[in-house]
């Protein structure tokens, strides 16, 4: 039971940084190509490493054991880490962020009645549009850090959440220390 909680674990973990990265390396990449600078900075991307590697790591390997865990058939040798069901969430949440993301970078302005971040200089600081644009990715990996507890095509996310308080507090404590951060 252990040692199939531990590789879902590893599994869980697999999921949701495969996730984050895709969605922030094409959103900084494709950002820089467009607007000639990237739209998440320095700084909030070592926050974003910092609560995606550490914390989440944290919170997703402290999930205990079920018995459920023993009605699965083990896994193969030759069984690849990443599963079709991991695949298609990855992508499919990947998807979806991207598209919130772009959206808020290329029409956001808009939408707030703000003034555009891609106008402000070469190296500024985040404006409020950008600022928008981080908040929003933070909290989509937050979210998306719920969806990764489940790996094996479950609906019910939050099914047994309250039993790992460990995972409960980091990510009350990520989302709080996000909201008390984001004018800054």
């Amino acid at each position: 039971m252990w040692g199939r909680n531990v590789y879902d674990s590893i599994s869980k973990f697999l999921q949701f940084q495969l996730t984050v990265n895709v969605v922030a390396v094409i959103v900084a990449f494709t950002g820089a190509c467009i607007t000639q600078d990237s739209p998440l900075k320095a700084v909030q991307m070592l926050w974003v490493n910092l609560i995606m590697d550490t914390l989440a790591s944290l919170a997703l390997a402290t999930e205990p054991p079920t018995e459920s865990l023993l009605l699965r058939k083990p896994y193969g040798r030759n069984k690849p880490l990443i599963s079709r069901t991991m695949m298609k969430n990855i992508l499919g949440h990947a998807f979806y962020q991207l598209v919130v993301v772009f959206t808020l970078l290329f029409a956001g302005e808009k939408f707030f009645d703000i003034d555009s971040g891609r106008n402000a200089p070469l190296h500024a600081p985040p404006s409020e549009h950008y600022t928008i644009v981080f908040n929003t990715f933070v909290l989509m990996q937050l979210f998306n850090e719920i969806n990764a507890r489940k790996i094996h095509g479950e609906r019910n996310v939050f099914e047994g959440i309250f039993n790992n308080i460990i995972f409960c507090t980091i990510v009350l404590g990520t989302f709080v220390v996000q909201v008390g951060n984001w004018k800054r």
